[in-house]
C-alpha cells in the first residue's frame, strides 16, 4: 500500500495498493547498485527527497531542491520511475 504523509499535520492518506509486480519493481529501483553509496544533501526552499530503509542498515536519505545543483541520474531516474509507479 502507498500512503501520502503530511509531515506538518502528522497525517497519512491512503493512495493505492501496488500489485506484486509493481512492489518488486519499486524495491529493485530503490536497491539499485550504487544508490546506497550515494550521498546527496542539497535541500532548498522546496525540496524533494527519497528515503531508503533496509533493516539492520543505516537509512539512506537523499535530498535535493537547492537552486543550481544538478541531481545525478543515479538518483533522478529511480526516483522518477518510482513516482510513476505509485501515481
Amino acid at each position: 500500500e502507498v500512503f501520502y504523509h503530511n509531515n506538518v499535520i502528522k497525517e497519512y492518506q491512503y493512495l493505492k495498493t501496488l500489485s506484486a509486480r509493481q512492489t518488486r519493481r519499486v524495491f529493485q529501483l530503490a536497491g539499485r547498485p550504487g544508490l546506497s553509496q550515494e550521498k546527496f544533501n542539497h535541500p532548498g526552499n522546496m525540496s524533494t527527497f527519497m528515503e531508503v530503509y533496509k533493516p539492520g542498515k543505516k537509512t539512506l536519505i537523499l535530498v535535493w531542491g537547492e537552486p543550481g545543483v544538478e541531481v545525478p541520474e543515479l538518483i533522478k531516474t529511480p526516483y522518477s520511475d518510482i513516482i510513476n509507479i505509485v501515481k
